[in-house]
């Protein structure tokens, strides 16, 4: 199944490229216009940028629930975090609500941004997310913030207040005072840890003590106590790959399973192509990274961007079937990007 989550502004009847990509299912069309107008509406919700488009499936209920980053732009300080659900199996989808974060930039509050929904075994529904805790930012993509999150015990009809998830500091965080760490969790997490735990990679930004420059890199995360359905400010997370041992230099971890166990995990790179890495040991360590290549060996060319890895037959499968997308292309006259 193939849901989209279409990111075209609409004015009354759908632009001609929305349907490009001939998508299965429409989650939500944006209701602003990118005209100059438009955009210059300050008091109206920010929703030309949707990113970081997340679905899970509730077995029980048999809902589809979505999740994603909505903003006028990326950066912008409207970010805030929509959520929508379908119970006719993605045919139709409720109106999306906005659980935190700044709605419009007339009254802007403390953004919002880069979400990770998790489904517990009782049936619990998890938001956390990556939240200013100061207006004063040092970022225009909205990275710096600490973890905040909510829960749901009625499939998203009401929601409990949020509560800050403890973090680990890490050796990239500033030591300046008031100034939050610098992360983003790009993937939703997956039963991919011990016994089936949610693990997910987390990116990292800034500069250690021992970095010669600054510089990003990828740690995993494994959330220990999420099926015992606690609240918000008692969510435990083990952290592996962290500090002098992080994966260096890249992004976006998109990690699966494979056959015989081990965790597999592609990221995004400034070096022309992904890079990968695999852990034997149910994420405890990892290996040194490596350059995506083909049957022939030679790299994968890709820029700096997200290079999503999916397994075929589900998130947590181990099936051995495998796709991902990349650019196939890099120009290295212009940059990482």
């Amino acid at each position: 199944m193939l849901s989209a989550l279409l990111t075209c502004p609409v004015s009354g009847a759908a632009p001609a490229n929305m349907p490009v990509t001939r998508p299965d299912y429409r989650v939500y069309s944006p209701r602003n216009s990118q005209s100059s107008k438009a955009l210059e509406n300050l008091r109206m919700r920010g929703d030309t940028y949707n990113d970081h488009f997340q679905v899970i499936f509730d077995e029980t209920r048999k809902l589809l629930y979505a999740f994603w980053t909505q903003a006028t732009s990326e950066g912008n300080v409207d970010h805030h975090i929509a959520f929508s659900k379908s119970s006719d199996k993605g045919k139709s989808w409720s109106e999306p609500v906005v659980l935190a974060g700044s709605e419009c930039r007339a009254y802007p509050k403390l953004a919002a941004s880069w979400q990770q929904p998790m489904l517990t075994k009782s049936g619990r529904l998890y938001c956390l997310w990556n939240q200013q805790t100061a207006s004063r930012q040092k970022s225009t993509t909205m990275l710096y913030g600490q973890m905040f999150g909510v829960y749901s015990d009625d499939a998203g009809e009401t929601w409990t207040g949020l509560q800050k998830v403890p973090m680990e500091r890490m050796d990239k965080d500033s030591a300046e005072p008031g100034v939050d760490p610098c992360w983003c969790n790009w993937q939703r997490p997956l039963r991919l840890g011990k016994d089936g735990r949610f693990f997910v990679g987390c990116t990292r930004f800034g500069k250690a003590p021992y970095d010669k420059c600054s510089g990003s890199g990828v740690e995993f995360w494994q959330f220990e106590n999420i099926d015992d359905d606690p609240a918000v400010g008692d969510i435990r997370i083990s952290v592996s790959a962290k500090n002098r041992a992080i994966l260096p230099g890249v992004e976006e971890a998109s990690v699966v399973k494979l056959p015989d166990g081990r965790l597999f995990a592609e990221m995004r790179s400034g070096m022309g192509c992904p890079m990968w890495s695999q852990s034997r040991d149910g994420g405890r360590t990892w290996s040194a990274l490596k350059p995506l290549v083909d049957a022939e060996g030679k790299r994968i060319p890709h820029p700096m961007s997200p290079c999503p890895l999916y397994d075929w037959k589900g998130p947590e499968a181990g099936s051995g079937t495998y796709f991902t997308f990349v650019h196939m292309t890099y120009d290295n006259t212009k940059g990482p990007y």
